[in-house]
């Protein structure tokens, strides 16, 4: 009986785990699709990226609600990244809910701009039929000309 549990609790953490990144996939994919739209490449898009991956982690119900910051914490591999922000030790036992909030925000961001990373590339590379195209400078254009 006991394998029985430990082998449904196992499912269980795959199934979230499963569940919860591919919201962050999710989540990453269409910041760059708007990203791509707006700016002609992943440098001039980089600061509004970053705006995007905060308001996006600061307004999903991974980060609101209690209950899903256990989720969070279960399913990220970036659960421990409040770290990296030298917060960790800023939480006493009376505050454990803003905690598990903090801790599942700085998980989500991770998580976002991990995905972000990813697949940057795919939506920011030269051949990109929706990709502004660079105006070309008519300066250089007739530079380019005379120097031919």
């Amino acid at each position: 009986m006991a394998d029985k549990d430990e082998k449904l609790i196992e499912d269980g953490k795959r199934a979230l785990r499963r569940s919860y990144y591919a919201s962050m996939e999710s989540f990453a994919r269409k910041i760059l699709e708007e990203a791509q739209k707006n700016h002609e490449d992943y440098d001039d898009a980089r600061e509004w990226i970053d705006e995007q991956v905060h308001q996006t982690t600061d307004g999903t119900s991974w980060v609101i609600y209690t209950h899903q910051n256990l989720d969070v914490m279960v399913a990220s591999n970036n659960w421990l990244s409040i770290e990296d922000q030298g917060m960790g030790q800023e939480f006493s036992d009376e505050n454990i809910t803003g905690m598990l909030n903090v801790v599942a925000f700085w998980a989500v961001r991770s998580d976002i701009e991990e995905y972000i990373e990813r697949y940057k590339d795919e939506y920011f590379k030269e051949e990109n039929p929706r990709r502004k195209k660079k105006r070309k400078n008519p300066q250089d254009q007739l530079k380019n000309r005379l120097l031919r």
